[in-house]
């Protein structure tokens, strides 16, 4: 049960921050004022919902500095792509912490130590996420191509 609280904590913290930083971009370039404020009170939720999980756990809630590394990394490059200073400044926070506490970064299981049910979870996001990139690839050469 712990390790499902954590793992809810991180995504619920992680989800949250990702909200709260592309619905400030969106409304820094002055784009569509309500898809922004969506998007940070969705992110304020999600905050408050790893705030609530935090609490309720019953144990310090122990760092994944690899993790961190990997969110700076990808915060970093979606900023610089979007030219959102904001999220690529906090992606060089995360990326900086991540990297001096590389001692403390966790093990990763290999494929074969996965349980059945953790293989399924890990082959659907897969297929999951490369499902969105396509689209996204799709729907950038629609958009250029001026089809939209």
């Amino acid at each position: 049960m712990k390790k499902k609280l954590d793992t809810k904590f991180s995504l619920a913290l992680g989800l949250g921050i990702l909200a709260l930083v592309l619905g400030v971009g969106i409304f820094a370039v002055k784009a569509n004022a309500w898809i922004a404020l969506s998007i940070i009170v969705l992110g304020l939720i999600l905050v408050f919902l790893a705030v609530y999980l935090y609490r309720h756990q019953g144990k310090k809630h122990e760092v994944d500095y690899r993790i961190l590394f990997n969110i700076g990394l990808i915060f970093f490059v979606i900023g610089l792509t979007t030219r959102n200073h904001g999220m690529w400044g906090l992606g060089i926070v995360f990326f900086i912490v991540g990297l001096v506490n590389k001692k403390k970064w966790k093990k990763e299981k290999k494929w074969s130590q996965l349980t059945k049910k953790e293989r399924k979870i890990r082959i659907v996001l897969l297929v999951a996420l490369g499902l969105l990139v396509i689209a996204g690839l799709v729907a950038f050469l629609l958009v250029n191509k001026s089809i939209i």
